[in-house]
């Protein structure tokens, strides 16, 4: 073998040696981005007593998921489910406890919520 096959042949295996793994570590490296963590919910706590929720509005600068974090504070009222028609959630409001509820909320869009005899309303609203 020749001076310059030998070169070629060593040339080649070092590219091939050195090539393949950098080639895929780049493929590891891209993919990476792909699977990073979703942010985490926005989180916004409602009271429910027996006037009704506070805050009746909830606003939130932006779209994305929100967690709505209501806990019914008195037994008086119809405050004992919370129904949001548009999506199809109902959920009871036992006393005293959190019950967490996670939407997805676009720009512009105003999800209504109200009690289970309709009396009390509430919205979430994204600017």
């Amino acid at each position: 073998m020749g001076h310059r096959n030998r070169f070629t042949s060593f040339a080649a295996l070092f590219f091939i040696g050195t090539g393949l793994p950098l080639a895929l570590a780049g493929q590891v490296l891209a993919h990476e981005g792909e699977h990073a963590p979703a942010p985490a919910p926005v989180e916004i706590e409602v009271t429910v007593d027996k006037n009704g929720y506070t805050p009746s509005v909830v606003e939130v600068a932006k779209p994305g998921k929100v967690k709505l974090l209501f806990k019914r504070t008195s037994e008086v009222g119809c405050g004992e489910r919370v129904v949001f028609p548009a999506l199809g959630i109902e959920k009871d409001l036992p006393l005293g406890i959190v019950v967490a509820i996670q939407v997805e909320a676009k720009v512009g869009e105003r999800i209504a919520f109200t009690c289970g005899m309709g009396m009390y309303k509430g919205a979430l609203v994204v600017r």
